[in-house]
């Protein structure tokens, strides 16, 4: 093997680890019947586990809801429509650009939104962009990130403008890999390197070290609480972790600016600048406010849904985590 060929082979495998890397979020976020322009190719329902639910506790002694079948149980109980209450948070979610597999709200792998529109050509995506579909604009995206991540982080830009807040988290992800000195190491392309530098500099208002940050905080700052889950918060905390104090005063102060951006493009197109409406049913972190970064910065992540008619249950979550079960319906 030539040592060309050796160099494309490692940057192959790196570039690999970049594609986990932004989809290391999709294991688990929350779909819904798919849009109408493909409605036709995915008619399932949600699949629901048919095992009985039970309303046991826990380790902690907290009621179990682990699954979707417990959920609609415990939304049951409390003279909420259940089934309803999970089908019109999905999508919530999905119209927030989180398009995999949720087995909380009961969206199975074969009918999320991802499923299908992963079975569609670029023609067809791209047409669907065109017509303002964020999740056409994040598979595209996604499709790119071996051969072009530059051409991918700005497809995630359009569908972040198109109304995604998992978009802002897979630029935030995006950037995180791509500015890795050390990928510099193994990139022989003058052509490619240029483009890191550019990227690089192209910001004059975040440096490379805290512009993934700036943008994971963007995200966390447009959905609010039911998107920042454990795994979200741990790599907040992972991209805070060796930064000074003006750095993180400097990526609070950049993430504000992102989200008046986003929203403002999103005006542009004709769409809400910011969403206000929870979705009827969600899980969030107890006392996140006291967890996130920017709290004790000019820029604190202030929430922006209306909470005031919802209430809070503390239950056990799948992984045995102590979890707020937010029900934002009428009761």
């Amino acid at each position: 093997m030539s040592k060309t060929n050796a160099f494309t082979l490692i940057a192959t495998i790196l570039l690999g680890i970049l594609l986990y890397t932004i989809l290391r979020f999709a294991a688990n976020l929350p779909d819904t019947p798919p849009a109408e322009s493909i409605r036709e190719t995915t008619t399932t329902a949600p699949t629901v586990d048919n095992k009985t639910p039970t309303q046991q506790s826990g380790k902690s002694g907290l009621p179990v809801v682990s699954n979707h079948a417990e959920l609609i149980d415990f939304l049951n109980s409390l003279g909420i429509d259940g089934r309803r209450a999970t089908v019109e948070a999905a999508r919530w979610f999905q119209e927030r650009g989180f398009l995999g597999i949720n087995t909380l709200l009961g969206i199975s792998e074969e009918n999320s939104r991802d499923f299908a529109l992963q079975s569609l050509d670029d023609t067809t995506l791209q047409s669907m962009l065109d017509k303002g579909d964020a999740g056409a604009s994040q598979i595209l995206g996604s499709r790119l990130l071996f051969t072009d991540p530059f051409a991918a982080l700005d497809l995630f830009h359009t569908a972040a403008e198109q109304g995604s807040t998992y978009a802002i988290w897979q630029i935030a992800s995006l950037l995180e890999t791509l500015n890795d000195r050390s990928l510099d190491d193994f990139v022989t392309d003058p052509a490619y390197l240029r483009k890191l530098v550019e990227l690089r500099n192209q910001d004059s208002a975040s440096s490379p070290t805290i512009a993934p940050l700036s943008f994971a905080l963007a995200a966390a700052r447009d959905g609010g609480l039911p998107v920042i889950d454990m795994e979200m918060l741990s790599w907040l905390g992972n991209l805070t972790g060796g930064i000074s104090e003006s750095e993180l005063q400097a990526a609070c102060d950049r993430s504000a600016q992102l989200f008046v951006e986003f929203s403002a493009k999103r005006r542009q197109r004709g769409l809400p600048p910011v969403l206000t409406d929870p979705p009827p049913v969600f899980l969030s972190i107890p006392e996140l406010a006291t967890q996130l970064p920017c709290r004790a910065t000019s820029y604190p992540i202030i929430q922006l849904l209306s909470l005031g008619q919802c209430s809070s249950t503390l239950v056990e979550d799948s992984r045995g985590n102590p979890m707020n079960l937010n029900i934002c319906e009428n009761q």
